[in-house]
């Protein structure tokens, strides 16, 4: 595999548990049900977060 496709690759896992490890968050600081307000929060904030 090359480079820039490992990189790329990393790059993704990367995202994906950072979004996974603070929707989880959430989710345990809730008790499995997040609120509407905190979960449209957490929406408009995934780029940022990332």
């Amino acid at each position: 595999m090359k480079q820039r496709a490992k990189t790329a690759l990393l790059y993704m896992v990367d995202i994906i548990a950072i979004n996974a490890a603070f929707y989880l968050a959430l989710y345990l600081r809730f008790d499995g049900k997040i609120e509407p307000q905190y979960l449209k929060v957490y929406i408009d904030n995934i780029i940022p977060i990332t």
